[in-house]
């Protein structure tokens, strides 16, 4: 018998083979998307387009019209000179022409080819306007499909009107393509480019070229470029392949680039891109000048010295004479350092000198300048040169030629271009600055500068040279801090200068999470210093400051090197073991490197003051650690490089760590008695791979953590504490053999069906439903029998238990796809496998599976009964996410851990109005650390409480309460990062209501994922002026409501209680209550 093969559950999960709609709906008329743009031509007309993007049957299809307008709004003749761009291809390519299918069409009164085989001349209507219809999926494999309409406006037949930075553009599929996005797009150009012949004239156009592109994708395209001109100037791309061309061009291109750069430094809206783009100057030279005398400079020179030139008779000077190739060719900033050498070879006369000045001051080797084109000469400069030091005072008037062109990078010079662009006043501080640069004063009197140019440059018309000062200046005021001796300084003293080094970052406002730390290191600076109380404050202060920081360089190693493997990815000239840490080298050299070495030496000593935890969590790592993290053992980290234990799992227990190491395959946590500094390689490296990576300080508890060496252990981050201990599962449950593994069995009852699709909380039954929806309705009673005022439950209703067995039944190919899928699962034999197909049932529940009509008019009438804010789209996609979340890793671990089988195990789905929490709480009855029954566990955090439920980073408002004496204890004062918030009009969360939680000897709350319907806002929290860290009383009576509403619960129910609530004004909101399980 013949079986047909059963295709693979990824390309199942994958491939839709026919079009379904996952909610009912009426047929709509096919999307139609519009944008306009406005733009001033160099003629001072202004450029109207709207465009309007639909697809018909399988086609796109753009319509633009372009209005001309006069600078007194009027109507204005011309012609657009035009043609399109192409995925793929570089320049501009012709319009779409095929046959008679109407690929492109206008409605121009006048029109024509314009003779050179590529652009059409289409002149404007009466009224000023121009409308072009262009098939965009027009186009062959190579072609790609048009990606923009680009031209130039021409007025009276021969003035050409471009925009402000080039020409035309307008997008044909907005600034996103069915083929990827344009950054997409441009990295793979970058890639192409760099793989060819190429030099740095090429290079800058190319970035030119592409700048808007990039910018318009927000930090990922602003990081892009970065890492482009960061890696050129580096040297790991190459300069001198490729074409020649004049140093007039170089000096106009290098000029038209960094002027572009510093302009979108100022005024790009998003400021990370900001912060890029400034950072991005730091790989510019300044451009300008009159880059021809570069060309006649030195030609000049030769004439007047008598030396030989091409076939003009004189002095034979084989360095001279292959430099002026270079010259007049390839002119680039290595010939600032070339000149500073021989500069140094004229006045000792030793040629060797000029090779080692060469090195010392420009890292360049005699290989390096071999290798410089040199006109239509390929064996570049070797020299010797001739010494004759009557050319002193010519070569020193020509370095200046030369700096004006390609200079601008040190601080110095920076002042040098931008004095003409300073207030008086601040060019003779900037003077008095460099005059006195080894006073101790220095770092202050560089952040005072700083703020003083800020007036200067953030404008839409920035001078590039003072925008080039300032980041400069940023740069020197880093190396004058690394250069302070930290470790003889004071507690007090290295607050001050943390605080300074914030503001130099902050100044600029291109970070708010580096704004908001700043504001609140500096309010935690006042009060009386080092009591308990202050150090809590500081403590916070400086755990938020360090989430700030990890947040803004963990985006930056990962932006930057993501970039960077693209576009050196075809380059010959790239070395490899420097590519392989390029993000983290920018980390490295960025301006909050030294912040974080500032919080590496305060931390212990306020965190000591504090009486906080002696535990540092870098990273946190993946929730399967809390149900196995593989075999503790003690290992040298350094000692274990390269080494693979994905077979089998490690937690490595090591006594020291250098900072640099890396985390070996299979390594799943990293647990440490040094300190780690935040933003050291491991700890970039931990974060960016999911490792968990702590720090203790504390004997004892070190102790413990060895005593584990060789056990299977299991790993749990609360708060700022970490427990390790025996785990009872292991990768053993990757294997068939899985079921057999001994451990102990958890026996789950069975449900009673539901005939309703959705129930009201009057129907709420254990048999129905899960323990968060009857928590939710018996907590209405109780609070309605305790009649206190100002405390009550949010509306909902629920999917009972079997509601997702029913939904399945009525889709046969998502119920075949979605058994292929499970038992992929149950046959993996290794982790990788598994978690691949653990993947696939997930993204076959999440977007396959419809919804019936039954159950979408429930859905509907409820949706409208909790909140007006709903897409019906969206509260299902929640539904599907809810039931999906039985297939996570860790979900999955745990119900093997316990026997649980899959069929066993249903998931009802509890719909709940979303609460505008102004402030969340997790609340323990009874201490759940110590076991003290008469003492009550809290924590608060700002906004909803997804932050304390999800474990983000940071700490909590924690606490602690005696209930015989009332008195509070506060452990620690609020630090996570972000705060989250219902959206604008509110929204319905769809939280996981299993069956397999709050079960005897199983804590299974947590295993499976609750989904808002509309995405949540996530915001920095404002910290310096938040009441529940200034406003001790205020925060005394928010813990005392919490503490007794807490304790009725707790009486009422009889017996210790783990309760969840959010807090709107004076308004307690009890979201779910369930027995404590006590150790």
């Amino acid at each position: 018998m013949r079986v047909a093969p059963v295709p693979h559950p990824r390309a199942l999960s994958r491939v839709r083979v026919r079009a379904r709609a996952r909610l009912s709906r009426a047929p709509s008329a096919p999307p139609v998307t519009t944008t306009t743009t406005e733009r001033t031509l160099s003629t001072g007309h202004i450029l109207i387009a709207t465009v309007e993007t639909s697809r018909v049957d399988t086609r796109a299809r753009t319509t633009a019209t372009l209005t001309l307008r006069d600078d007194a709004n009027a109507p204005a003749r011309g012609a657009f000179h035009w043609a399109t761009t192409r995925r793929g291809r570089d320049g501009w390519t012709p319009r779409p022409r095929a046959g008679d299918d109407d690929s492109t069409d206008t409605d121009a009164a006048e029109e024509y080819d314009f003779g050179d085989g590529v652009a059409t001349r289409s002149a404007f209507g009466m009224d000023g306007t121009l409308t072009m219809r262009v098939d965009v999926d027009a186009g062959d494999a190579v072609d790609g499909g048009v990606e923009a309409i680009v031209g130039i406006v021409v007025l009276d037949g021969e003035t050409w009107a471009r925009a402000d930075d080039g020409d035309v553009v307008v997008w044909a599929r907005g600034r996103e393509t069915a083929n990827g996005s344009t950054l997409d797009v441009a990295l793979r150009r970058a890639s192409d480019l760099e793989g060819g012949d190429v030099n740095l004239f090429n290079r800058f156009c190319a970035v030119d070229d592409c700048l808007d592109d990039a910018l318009a994708r927000g930090p990922e395209g602003a990081a892009a470029i970065f890492a482009w001109l960061r890696l050129s100037a580096l040297r790991q791309l190459h300069w001198y392949a490729g074409n020649n061309y004049q140093g007039k061009d170089m000096a106009s291109k290098q000029e038209r680039l960094a002027w572009r750069v510093a302009r979108a430094a100022t005024t790009t809206a998003d400021p990370v891109s900001r912060g890029l783009m400034r950072a991005s100057l730091a790989f510019l030279p300044r451009g300008g000048g009159n880059g021809d005398d570069i060309r006649m400079g030195i030609l000049n020179i030769l004439r007047q010295h008598g030396i030989k030139e091409g076939h003009r008779p004189g002095i034979e000077d084989p360095f001279l004479s292959q430099w002026h190739q270079k010259l007049h060719s390839n002119t680039t900033p290595d010939d600032v350092k070339i000149c500073e050498a021989y500069l140094h070879f004229l006045h000792t006369g030793n040629w060797d000198e000029f090779w080692a000045h060469l090195w010392n001051n420009g890292g360049l080797t005699r290989e390096d300048l071999a290798g410089m084109k040199a006109g239509w000469r390929s064996d570049g400069i070797h020299g010797p040169a001739l010494h004759m030091p009557h050319m002193i005072d010519s070569f020193k008037h020509y370095l200046w030629i030369l700096k004006t062109t390609h200079g601008g990078g040190d601080v110095d010079s920076a002042m040098n271009f931008a004095r003409d662009g300073l207030p008086g006043d601040v060019a003779w501080e900037v003077d008095d600055l460099l005059r006195n640069r080894d006073a101790w004063w220095v770092p202050g009197k560089i952040v005072e500068i700083r703020k003083r140019l800020l007036d200067v440059w953030q404008h839409d018309n920035p001078n590039r040279d003072v925008v080039m000062l300032d980041a400069s200046l940023e740069k020197f005021f880093r190396t004058k801090v690394e250069a302070i001796d930290h470790g003889a300084m004071s507690s007090d003293d290295l607050l001050s200068l943390l605080e300074l080094s914030l503001t130099n970052v902050a100044l600029t406002n291109e970070s708010p999470r580096i704004a908001s730390a700043l504001t609140f290191v500096q309010r935690s600076m006042g009060g009386e210093r080092w009591t308990e109380e202050w150090s809590k404050t500081m403590d916070a202060a400086l755990d938020f400051t360090a989430l700030a920081m990890e947040g803004d360089m963990d985006f930056v190693c990962r932006a930057t090197q993501s970039a960077a493997n693209v576009i050196a990815s075809k380059s010959t000239k790239t070395d490899s073991k420097y590519l392989i840490n390029f993000g983290e080298e920018n980390v490295r050299s960025h301006s909050l490197f030294v912040v974080s070495q500032l919080i590496s030496r305060l931390r212990p000593i306020v965190r000591n003051a504090a009486g906080r935890s002696p535990w540092q969590i870098v990273s946190v790592g993946d929730a399967s650690l809390e149900a196995f993290a593989g075999t503790a053992k003690i290992e040298t980290l350094s000692e274990i490089q390269g080494e693979d234990f994905s077979s089998q799992p490690i937690v490595c227990l090591t006594e020291t760590l250098g900072g640099l190491e890396d985390i070996p395959t299979g390594v799943r946590a990293v647990v440490t008695r040094a300190p780690v500094d935040l933003l050291s390689h491991i700890a970039i490296r931990a974060r960016n791979t999911n490792v968990l990576l702590a720090s203790v300080s504390d004997d004892a508890l070190w102790g413990a953590v060895l005593e584990m060496t060789g056990s299977n252990v299991r790993v749990v981050v609360s708060g700022e504490d970490l427990k390790m201990e025996i785990a009872n599962v292991t990768e053993a449950t990757t294997s068939r053999a899985a079921a057999d593994v001994d451990s102990p069995k958890i026996s789950i009852a069975p449900y009673k069906p539901s005939e309703e699709w959705l129930i009201a909380p009057s129907a709420y039954d254990r048999d129905v439903v899960g323990g968060k929806s009857n928590s939710l309705e018996d907590m209405a009673k109780e609070l309605a029998a305790m009649n206190v005022a100002h405390v009550d439950v949010p509306g909902s209703f629920a999917l009972p238990f079997g509601t997702f067995e029913r939904v399945l039944a009525e889709d046969d190919e998502t119920r075949l796809s979605l058994e292929i899928a499970v038992a992929a699962i149950n046959a993996a034999t290794s982790a990788t496998a598994r978690r691949e197909a653990l993947e696939d049932a997930r993204n076959i529940i999440s977007s396959r599976l419809l919804c019936p009509s039954g159950l979408e008019a429930a859905l509907h009438d409820a949706a409208t009964s909790l909140s007006s804010n709903v897409e019906m789209e969206r509260l299902w996609d929640a539904v599907c996410g809810v039931w999906a979340s039985k297939w996570t890793e860790r979900a999955w671990l745990s119900r093997k851990a316990c026997g649980i089988p899959d069929e066993d195990l249903n998931v009802a789905v509890l719909l709940m109005e979303l609460v505008d929490a102004e402030l969340a709480f997790v609340v323990h009855t009874a201490n759940p650390i110590t076991g003290d029954s008469d003492e009550i566990f809290g924590e608060i955090c700002v906004g909803l409480g997804e932050t304390l439920v999800g474990n983000a980073a940071g700490s909590a408002l924690s606490f602690t309460m005696s209930k015989s004496t009332g008195a509070i204890t506060v452990r620690s004062l609020p630090s996570k990062l972000y705060g989250h918030y219902a959206p604008s009009g509110g929204t319905i969360i769809a939280r996981s209501d299993s069956n397999g939680e709050d079960l005897e000897d199983f804590a299974g709350a947590g295993l499976y994922d609750s989904i808002t319907a509309e995405p949540t806002e996530e915001r920095v929290v404002d910290y310096a002026s938040s009441h529940i860290v200034w406003d001790a009383v205020a925060r005394e009576s928010v813990i005392k409501r919490v503490a007794a509403i807490a304790r009725k619960i707790a009486e009422s129910r009889g017996g210790p209680q783990d309760i969840e609530g959010a807090i709107v004004g004076d308004r307690i909101v009890l979201l779910q209550t369930r027995a404590q399980i006590c150790s």
